[in-house]
C-alpha cells in the first residue's frame, strides 16, 4: 500500500538517496530550501519539491497533510557555519526542528525520523561510540543536534508522536559532493595527514532508506569500532565505483 513521505532537506546528499528509495512505491513530498541541496539531485524522480525553509511553518503545515512518515534531514550541516553564524544555526537546527515536530504532531503523522549527528559525541575518544554515552557536544551544530533529539523525546512521551534520531557519523556515497573531492585529494596529496586522518565511514548505496532492504556496500557501520584513513576510503570508493586506473 502507498504511503506518504516527507522528506525535509530532500534536495541534499541523503535525502536525495531516500527519495530515490522511496518515490517508486510511494507519495514523496519533499522540502528543501536548495541553499546546499541540488534540484538535479532529484531529477527523473517523481517526487513533489517544494522550495522553502523549514523555518516556515505554514509550508510544513500544508506539506505534512496526510503524511504517513517524516524524514527530517534538513539544517545546516557545517560546523564551521554553525561557529560562524551560531544565531542561524539555532533558527534552523532547534526552531526549525520545534516546528517540524509541532506540524507533524497537528497534522497527526505517525513517526518522525531525524538525522542527529555523531558530533553530540564531542571530543571523546573512546571506541565503539554507544547511545547511552554523556553527550559533549562542541560546537553550535552539536548542540542543535542534541536540543532536537530532547524534543523528540519529550513530543514523544507528551503527545505519543513516534520519534527516532539517528546520529550519523561520516556518511558517504553517490550524490554526495565530497566523493570526487576526497578521490583528488587522495591521488594529488598522498600521505598528507589530513587524507590519512583516521575516521569512522559509512556508504550508504542507492537503497538505504530506512526499512527499504537493498543492497549496499559498507565500509565500516555507524559508530563501529573501526577507524579508517581518508586514503583508505579513497581507494574503496575508486574500487566499487570503476574509478581506478
Amino acid at each position: 500500500m502507498s504511503k506518504k513521505f516527507v522528506i525535509t532537506g530532500g534536495a541534499g546528499f541523503i535525502g536525495s538517496n531516500l527519495a530515490e528509495a522511496l518515490a517508486n512505491e510511494n507519495e514523496v513530498v519533499v522540502i528543501d530550501d536548495l541553499s546546499t541541496g541540488m534540484a538535479e539531485n532529484l531529477a527523473g524522480l517523481e517526487v513533489q519539491l517544494l522550495k522553502g525553509c523549514i523555518t516556515d511553518f505554514g509550508l510544513l503545515k500544508d506539506a505534512f497533510e496526510g503524511a504517513d512518515c517524516i524524514f527530517h534531514q534538513a539544517g545546516i550541516a557545517s560546523v564551521k557555519k554553525s561557529i560562524e553564524d551560531p544565531v542561524r544555526t539555532d533558527e534552523v537546527g532547534i526552531e526549525g526542528t520545534l516546528k517540524v515536530l509541532i506540524a507533524a504532531k497537528d497534522a497527526g503523522v505517525r513517526r518522525v525520523i531525524l538525522a542527529s549527528s555523531a558530533a553530540v559525541y564531542g571530543s571523546s575518544p573512546e571506541l565503539p561510540k554507544k547511545e547511552d554515552m554523556m553527550p559533549e557536544p562542541k560546537s553550535p551544530y552539536a548542540v542543535t543536534k542534541l536540543a532536537g533529539e530532547h524534543y523528540a523525546r519529550v513530543f514523544r512521551e507528551l503527545y505519543g508522536l513516534e520519534t527516532v534520531a539517528l546520529r550519523y557519523f561520516n556518511v558517504f556515497g553517490p550524490k554526495h559532493r565530497l566523493c570526487s573531492g576526497l578521490q583528488h585529494r587522495g591521488r594529488a596529496e598522498g600521505d598528507n595527514p589530513l587524507v590519512s586522518t583516521r575516521k569512522e565511514f559509512k556508504f550508504e548505496g542507492k537503497g538505504f532508506a530506512f526499512g527499504v532492504r537493498r543492497e549496499t556496500v559498507s565500509f565500516g557501520s555507524k559508530g563501529s569500532s573501526r577507524s579508517r584513513s581518508q586514503k583508505t576510503v579513497v581507494h574503496n570508493v575508486e574500487e566499487v565505483f570503476g574509478l581506478r586506473s
